[in-house]
């Protein structure tokens, strides 16, 4: 059984169906298209994978509609972020899903921070209020212009590993000359 929220989605035979309080869509469960369409006459939701879409019922006729891959991720990341799996998280999308990446965020109460990301994609940093404090701090231009320090906070903060971390912020500092070799080991560490 799966659940959107504290709402069981139960399972059909190729639909599976539950009701719900969120924006409806209907979703092929197989297949993972979508059908929306209007009016609406009821909201229900479906189970996909291990997520809940959202269904609206229609009494005239459906349009076929597909999720973009970047709210499928988008709510796998809010998925790990209700599990505890992770306490922040750095969501990039193309700017068009940013309204609706911050409509569904909002919708959660879950705190975030935006920040352009070229010409047309967008940094959607979300997660616990302390963290994106921290982050207020830091990413205070684009990221590919945070010192090897910075780099290094966030990195952790993401939850991304450490010896990785480590290893490129020696690169980004001159201090392995490209020498690592991704066992967090080299001249300078005691083997004891």
């Amino acid at each position: 059984m799966h659940f959107i929220g504290n709402t069981p989605c139960l399972k059909h035979s190729v639909l599976g169906i539950a009701h719900s309080t969120f924006s409806p869509y209907l979703c092929h469960q197989q297949t993972g298209q979508l059908f929306s369409g209007a009016p609406a006459t009821g909201a229900n939701a479906v189970a996909l994978g291990r997520h809940c879409v959202l269904i609206t019922q229609t009494a005239e006729k459906m349009t076929r509609t597909t999720i973009p891959t970047e709210m499928k991720v988008l709510m796998n990341h809010i998925y790990e972020l209700h599990k505890g799996v992770r306490h922040m998280v750095l969501f990039t999308c193309n700017k068009k899903y940013g309204e609706l990446a911050v409509s569904r965020l909002e919708s959660q109460g879950i705190p975030y921070i935006l920040q352009p990301a070229g010409r047309n994609n967008l940094n959607v940093y979300f997660g616990r209020r302390e963290c994106l404090e921290a982050i207020r701090l830091i990413v205070t231009r684009p990221l590919n212009l945070l010192t090897p320090e910075e780099d290094f906070i966030l990195g952790a903060m993401l939850g991304y590993d450490i010896c990785a971390q480590c290893e490129r912020y020696c690169k980004r500092k001159g201090g392995c000359n490209g020498q690592c070799d991704g066992t967090c080991e080299g001249k300078y560490l005691n083997k004891n």
